[in-house]
This record gives structure tokens, C-alpha cells and sequence, in this order.
């Protein structure tokens, strides 16, 4: 009877996407194994202006495909929110890949009274630096959640809480988790979603580690979205082309 209540349950998969067209195909085709054997799971895609084959993979795949007029992560994961049919959503990013058995790891936590939570991470290279940063960020403590971790939340909690504040484009689902923190509980699964370390070495390692710190510190003191993505684009070099914060 648990296991039939279980699959029951329908979950979304919201990925907000920009110019992701050598991770995208990765992930859905990790995603559309799930989708052949699990009904009540859909996936959906949601691009903020791509100009390379992102929005031509996404419709290969049949996932809904949807459009943002804004190119920002706060903006792209509310519009995949209000098109969801799902009552639990979970935002994954495009060069992350979650366990095969994530549905099944969500459903048993939303339905033991655990209204969100995310899951710990792994990159891809056993990289000191990068393998601190994963111990960092699967720290189970109170103050800090990364988007990298795959976020998930009943959809009614989503609503609860107002979504995503579209000024916030660092930071943003830090931002999300605190103010869900004050309604409910937030748990970190016992179990990893496999992240790209495309960005640290894009970057350098040292640098983005260090400008995630400083902003979690300017976070954590109170300092505004505004100011904190000048900070950031400081501290990782505005001159960098393949900057984002998406």
C-alpha cells in the first residue's frame, strides 16, 4: 500500500537551461530511462534565449519545452514551476545528474512529512579542492543550500513561500531555502547527485572556491542581491566570457 501511495505522487523535473548543448543531451538521457519506466514523473526545460541546439535537443527528447523571457534562474525555475502539473517539483541543473532511483528517494522523504529538501553532491573529478567543496556544501547544517544539490519541494510549499525573488540571480536558492526554513523542515538526502566541474576550471579552482566563500559570507550577513551579484562578477572577473549564473 506505501509503494502504490508512492508512485502516486507526481514529480517535476525543472531544468532552466541557456546555451547547454553538451550537457543537456547527458542528462535527459539519463532522465528519459526514468521516464519510460515512472508515469507520474515529467520533465521540463525551460530555456532563457539559447542561441546554440538546446531548444532543438530538448524537443528531440519530447520533454516540455518552455521559453523565458528573462535569462536568469530565478525567473526560468518559477516559470517551470506554475507550468508544472507535478505536486512535488525538483530544479536540477543541466550538468548535474541525479541518482537513478531520485524519484523513488523523493517521494519516501516528501511522504514522511519532509516537505523539501536536496541531495549531497560529487563531482565528476577527484580533484583536493573539488572534493572539499563537495564535504563544504554536504555540511547538514542550517544556513546554506546550493542549487547544484538539486533542489525539491511539494509544489504547494513552493507557492507558500512566493517561488523565487526574480532580483536574486546569486545566491538565488540559498535565498528560497532560508525563508522554507521558517515554514518547515529541509532535509539533505543520503545520497549524491554527480555535478560537472566545468566551472572551476573555466574559472580556476581556487578563485571560484574563493568567491563562493566570500558570497556565502556577504550572504550571510545580510548584503542585498544587487550587491552581492557585483561581488561576485568582481571577484570571478567580469572579463570572463563564460561567466554565468545560471
Amino acid at each position: 500500500m506505501e509503494n502504490e501511495f508512492l508512485i502516486k505522487r507526481k514529480i517535476s523535473v525543472i531544468v532552466p537551461v541557456w546555451n547547454e548543448e553538451k550537457y543537456l543531451p547527458v542528462l535527459l538521457e539519463a532522465l528519459d530511462t526514468s521516464l519510460k519506466s515512472d508515469p507520474n514523473l515529467e520533465v521540463l526545460v525551460v530555456d532563457g534565449g539559447s542561441t546554440d541546439r538546446t531548444r532543438k535537443i530538448a524537443a528531440n527528447y519530447g520533454v516540455k519545452l518552455l521559453k523565458s523571457e528573462i535569462r536568469s534562474r530565478s525567473a526560468q525555475c518559477n516559470l517551470g514551476a506554475i507550468s508544472a502539473a507535478g505536486d512535488i517539483l525538483f530544479f536540477l541543473h543541466a550538468d548535474c545528474l541525479p541518482p537513478f532511483d531520485f524519484p523513488d528517494r523523493i517521494r519516501t522523504n516528501t511522504d514522511r512529512k519532509i516537505r523539501s529538501g536536496c541531495f549531497r553532491i560529487r563531482y565528476e573529478s577527484g580533484n583536493l579542492w573539488l572534493r572539499w567543496n563537495a564535504k563544504y556544501k554536504d555540511w547538514d547544517w542550517n544556513l546554506l543550500r546550493f542549487g547544484d544539490q538539486g533542489l525539491f519541494m511539494e509544489a504547494s510549499l513552493f507557492r507558500e513561500c512566493g517561488g523565487y525573488k526574480k532580483e536574486w540571480k546569486v545566491m538565488e536558492d540559498a535565498e528560497i531555502v532560508r525563508r522554507i526554513r521558517k515554514l518547515t523542515s529541509f532535509k539533505v538526502l543520503d545520497s549524491s547527485i554527480t555535478v560537472s566541474p566545468r566551472k572551476f576550471y573555466e574559472i580556476g579552482t581556487i578563485r571560484l572556491q574563493f568567491s563562493y566563500l566570500v558570497c556565502s559570507f556577504l550572504f550571510l550577513a545580510g548584503m542585498g542581491p544587487e550587491c552581492l551579484e557585483k561581488a561576485y562578477r568582481i571577484l570571478v572577473g567580469s572579463e570572463k566570457k563564460s561567466v554565468r549564473f545560471h
